[in-house]
Protein backbone atom coordinates (compact mmCIF):
# COMPACT_ATOMS: atom_id res chain seq x y z
CA UNK A 1 0.00 0.00 0.00
CA UNK A 2 2.90 2.12 0.95
CA UNK A 3 4.14 1.52 -2.69
CA UNK A 4 1.71 2.64 -4.46
CA UNK A 5 0.99 5.65 -2.56
CA UNK A 6 4.91 6.21 -3.11
CA UNK A 7 3.79 6.00 -7.07
CA UNK A 8 0.94 7.94 -7.32
CA UNK A 9 2.52 10.72 -5.35
CA UNK A 10 5.45 10.70 -7.64
CA UNK A 11 3.30 10.55 -10.65
CA UNK A 12 1.38 13.73 -9.08
CA UNK A 13 4.29 15.67 -8.57
CA UNK A 14 6.30 14.94 -12.17
CA UNK A 15 2.55 15.74 -13.64
CA UNK A 16 2.71 18.97 -11.12
CA UNK A 17 5.93 19.70 -12.88
CA UNK A 18 5.71 19.32 -16.41
CA UNK A 19 2.66 21.43 -16.04
CA UNK A 20 4.64 24.21 -14.81
CA UNK A 21 7.21 24.29 -16.65
CA UNK A 22 4.57 24.31 -20.08
CA UNK A 23 3.49 27.54 -18.40
CA UNK A 24 7.04 28.96 -17.57
CA UNK A 25 7.47 27.93 -21.10
CA UNK A 26 3.79 29.96 -22.71
CA UNK A 27 4.35 32.83 -20.41
CA UNK A 28 8.03 33.60 -21.69
CA UNK A 29 6.88 32.52 -25.27
CA UNK A 30 4.09 35.38 -24.73
CA UNK A 31 6.64 37.84 -22.84
CA UNK A 32 9.13 37.14 -25.90
CA UNK A 33 6.26 38.42 -28.50
CA UNK A 34 5.34 41.47 -27.27
CA UNK A 35 7.24 44.89 -26.87
CA UNK A 36 8.99 45.92 -24.38
CA UNK A 37 6.37 48.70 -23.34
CA UNK A 38 3.37 46.67 -23.69
CA UNK A 39 5.78 44.24 -21.32
CA UNK A 40 5.79 47.22 -19.08
CA UNK A 41 2.02 48.01 -18.75
CA UNK A 42 1.54 44.37 -18.73
CA UNK A 43 3.39 43.69 -15.51
CA UNK A 44 2.52 46.58 -13.37
CA UNK A 45 0.73 49.59 -14.25
CA UNK A 46 0.21 50.41 -10.59
CA UNK A 47 3.72 53.32 -9.49
CA UNK A 48 2.19 53.54 -6.52
CA UNK A 49 5.12 52.55 -4.19
CA UNK A 50 7.23 55.60 -5.47
CA UNK A 51 4.64 57.93 -3.92
CA UNK A 52 7.12 57.55 -0.85
CA UNK A 53 9.32 60.12 -2.67
CA UNK A 54 8.41 63.57 -3.07
CA UNK A 55 10.50 64.20 -6.59
CA UNK A 56 7.18 65.24 -7.94
CA UNK A 57 7.32 68.48 -5.62
CA UNK A 58 9.41 71.78 -5.56
CA UNK A 59 10.10 73.43 -2.57
CA UNK A 60 8.56 76.56 -1.59
CA UNK A 61 11.28 79.49 -1.67
CA UNK A 62 12.16 80.29 1.85
CA UNK A 63 12.33 83.92 0.76
CA UNK A 64 8.78 83.52 0.10
CA UNK A 65 7.62 82.28 3.61
CA UNK A 66 7.70 83.36 7.02
CA UNK A 67 9.00 86.30 8.09
CA UNK A 68 9.33 88.88 5.44
CA UNK A 69 13.02 90.12 4.90
CA UNK A 70 13.31 93.14 2.26
CA UNK A 71 15.43 92.66 -0.47
CA UNK A 72 19.14 94.62 0.71
CA UNK A 73 19.91 97.90 -1.45
CA UNK A 74 23.12 100.19 -0.92
CA UNK A 75 21.69 103.14 -2.15
CA UNK A 76 19.18 105.76 0.00
CA UNK A 77 16.53 105.88 -2.45
CA UNK A 78 15.09 102.57 -3.40
CA UNK A 79 15.04 101.93 -7.33
CA UNK A 80 11.56 100.91 -8.69
CA UNK A 81 12.34 97.54 -9.12
CA UNK A 82 13.19 96.97 -5.49
CA UNK A 83 9.81 98.63 -4.18
CA UNK A 84 7.87 96.09 -6.44
CA UNK A 85 10.32 93.59 -5.77
CA UNK A 86 8.93 93.66 -1.64
CA UNK A 87 5.12 93.88 -2.87
CA UNK A 88 5.37 90.80 -5.03
CA UNK A 89 7.03 88.97 -2.39
CA UNK A 90 4.88 90.59 0.43
CA UNK A 91 1.22 89.49 -2.10
CA UNK A 92 3.26 85.80 -2.87
CA UNK A 93 3.37 85.07 1.48
CA UNK A 94 -0.37 86.46 1.60
CA UNK A 95 -0.67 83.37 -1.44
CA UNK A 96 -2.25 85.86 -3.62
CA UNK A 97 -0.38 84.18 -6.09
CA UNK A 98 -1.85 85.25 -9.16
CA UNK A 99 -0.92 89.69 -8.08
CA UNK A 100 2.59 88.61 -7.27
CA UNK A 101 2.88 86.79 -10.45
CA UNK A 102 1.92 90.13 -12.15
CA UNK A 103 4.26 92.29 -9.79
CA UNK A 104 7.20 89.97 -10.18
CA UNK A 105 6.77 90.40 -14.22
CA UNK A 106 7.09 93.81 -13.67
CA UNK A 107 9.93 93.87 -11.65
CA UNK A 108 11.50 91.23 -14.41
CA UNK A 109 10.70 93.66 -17.19
CA UNK A 110 13.00 96.29 -14.89
CA UNK A 111 15.78 93.94 -14.07
CA UNK A 112 15.27 91.12 -16.16
CA UNK A 113 18.95 89.27 -14.76
CA UNK A 114 17.66 88.99 -11.07
CA UNK A 115 17.87 85.58 -10.51
CA UNK A 116 16.29 85.05 -7.09
CA UNK A 117 13.56 87.01 -8.79
CA UNK A 118 13.32 84.52 -11.67
CA UNK A 119 13.62 81.73 -9.33
CA UNK A 120 10.78 83.12 -6.71
CA UNK A 121 8.53 83.58 -9.86
CA UNK A 122 9.02 79.88 -11.49
CA UNK A 123 8.13 78.87 -7.92
CA UNK A 124 4.95 80.83 -7.40
CA UNK A 125 3.86 79.46 -11.31
CA UNK A 126 4.38 76.40 -10.69
CA UNK A 127 2.54 76.20 -7.49
CA UNK A 128 -0.54 77.75 -9.71
CA UNK A 129 0.35 75.31 -12.09
CA UNK A 130 1.32 76.94 -15.50
CA UNK A 131 3.94 74.64 -15.76
CA UNK A 132 4.89 75.46 -19.31
CA UNK A 133 5.74 79.45 -18.69
CA UNK A 134 7.73 77.84 -15.20
CA UNK A 135 9.60 75.90 -17.93
CA UNK A 136 10.95 78.55 -19.68
CA UNK A 137 11.68 80.79 -16.64
CA UNK A 138 13.67 77.70 -15.17
CA UNK A 139 15.49 76.79 -18.84
CA UNK A 140 16.79 80.53 -18.67
CA UNK A 141 18.38 80.17 -14.98
CA UNK A 142 19.79 77.22 -16.21
CA UNK A 143 21.43 78.14 -19.12
CA UNK A 144 22.71 81.40 -16.63
CA UNK A 145 24.28 78.06 -13.75
CA UNK A 146 23.98 75.25 -15.83
CA UNK A 147 25.55 73.66 -12.58
CA UNK A 148 23.16 74.83 -9.82
CA UNK A 149 20.91 71.55 -8.55
CA UNK A 150 18.04 73.29 -7.37
CA UNK A 151 17.32 74.46 -10.98
CA UNK A 152 18.09 71.46 -12.63
CA UNK A 153 15.70 69.35 -9.97
CA UNK A 154 12.84 72.05 -10.94
CA UNK A 155 13.90 71.32 -14.78
CA UNK A 156 13.48 67.61 -14.34
CA UNK A 157 9.79 67.89 -12.14
CA UNK A 158 8.69 70.51 -14.84
CA UNK A 159 8.97 68.03 -17.85
CA UNK A 160 7.68 65.51 -15.51
CA UNK A 161 4.31 68.07 -15.17
CA UNK A 162 4.90 68.44 -18.82
CA UNK A 163 4.45 64.54 -19.88
CA UNK A 164 8.17 64.48 -20.81
CA UNK A 165 9.12 62.07 -18.91
CA UNK A 166 12.13 60.46 -20.93
CA UNK A 167 13.95 64.17 -20.41
CA UNK A 168 12.78 63.78 -16.77
CA UNK A 169 13.90 60.75 -16.04
CA UNK A 170 17.26 61.62 -17.55
CA UNK A 171 17.71 64.72 -16.10
CA UNK A 172 16.70 63.18 -12.46
CA UNK A 173 19.38 60.34 -13.41
CA UNK A 174 22.16 63.35 -13.80
CA UNK A 175 21.05 64.84 -10.90
CA UNK A 176 21.38 61.52 -8.90
CA UNK A 177 24.82 60.82 -10.15
CA UNK A 178 26.17 64.15 -8.75
CA UNK A 179 24.51 64.12 -5.13
CA UNK A 180 23.29 60.45 -4.51
CA UNK A 181 20.20 61.90 -3.83
CA UNK A 182 17.28 58.73 -3.54
CA UNK A 183 14.71 61.45 -4.95
CA UNK A 184 16.27 62.25 -7.43
CA UNK A 185 16.62 58.11 -8.45
CA UNK A 186 13.15 57.48 -7.68
CA UNK A 187 11.96 60.34 -10.20
CA UNK A 188 14.36 58.67 -12.79
CA UNK A 189 12.74 55.45 -12.11
CA UNK A 190 9.49 56.73 -12.63
CA UNK A 191 10.08 58.74 -15.43
CA UNK A 192 11.69 55.95 -17.67
CA UNK A 193 9.04 53.82 -16.49
CA UNK A 194 6.27 56.21 -17.26
CA UNK A 195 8.00 56.81 -20.90
CA UNK A 196 8.19 52.71 -21.43
CA UNK A 197 11.70 52.27 -21.39
CA UNK A 198 11.86 49.74 -18.74
CA UNK A 199 15.28 48.96 -19.66
CA UNK A 200 16.87 52.35 -18.25
CA UNK A 201 14.33 51.64 -15.15
CA UNK A 202 15.32 48.05 -14.28
CA UNK A 203 19.11 48.79 -12.97
CA UNK A 204 17.85 52.30 -10.89
CA UNK A 205 14.92 49.96 -9.76
CA UNK A 206 18.03 47.42 -8.66
CA UNK A 207 19.53 50.60 -6.79
CA UNK A 208 16.50 51.72 -5.04
CA UNK A 209 15.38 48.92 -3.77
CA UNK A 210 18.98 48.19 -2.40
CA UNK A 211 18.40 51.80 0.01
CA UNK A 212 14.20 51.60 0.02
CA UNK A 213 13.62 48.02 -0.34
CA UNK A 214 11.42 47.65 2.30
CA UNK A 215 8.53 49.64 1.23
CA UNK A 216 5.65 48.08 0.02
CA UNK A 217 5.17 46.75 -3.46
CA UNK A 218 8.75 47.65 -4.49
CA UNK A 219 10.80 44.40 -4.80
CA UNK A 220 7.36 43.01 -5.88
CA UNK A 221 7.29 45.57 -8.83
CA UNK A 222 11.15 45.19 -9.07
CA UNK A 223 10.58 40.76 -9.72
CA UNK A 224 7.92 41.06 -12.28
CA UNK A 225 9.75 43.73 -14.21
CA UNK A 226 13.05 41.84 -14.31
CA UNK A 227 11.08 38.71 -15.26
CA UNK A 228 10.00 40.75 -18.21
CA UNK A 229 13.19 42.34 -19.15
CA UNK A 230 13.94 38.29 -19.54
CA UNK A 231 16.43 38.64 -16.12
CA UNK A 232 14.62 35.39 -14.75
CA UNK A 233 17.57 34.91 -11.95
CA UNK A 234 16.38 38.64 -10.74
CA UNK A 235 13.06 37.94 -10.97
CA UNK A 236 13.88 35.07 -8.90
CA UNK A 237 16.08 36.32 -6.60
CA UNK A 238 12.90 39.08 -5.58
CA UNK A 239 10.43 36.41 -5.36
CA UNK A 240 12.42 34.20 -3.08
CA UNK A 241 12.95 37.09 -0.91
CA UNK A 242 9.58 37.95 -0.36
CA UNK A 243 8.45 34.32 0.18
CA UNK A 244 11.26 34.35 3.04
CA UNK A 245 10.23 37.73 4.33
CA UNK A 246 6.51 35.77 4.44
Amino acid sequence: MNSEFRKLLLCLTGFTLVVFLCLSLFLRTVWAGSSSGDRCRAVHSDLSFLAEFPFANLPWPASLDNDFISVKDESQNEPQWKILWDQARQQAMSRDLRLASDTFRQVLLLKPGLDEANWELANILFTMRDYQESRTIIEFLVGRDPERLDYLNAMAVLDLKNSKFFLAADLFAGLYKKNSDINALAGAVYGYLKAEHPKEALPLLVKLSGVAGEILGLRQFLGHLAYAQGDYKMAASQFESLANAD
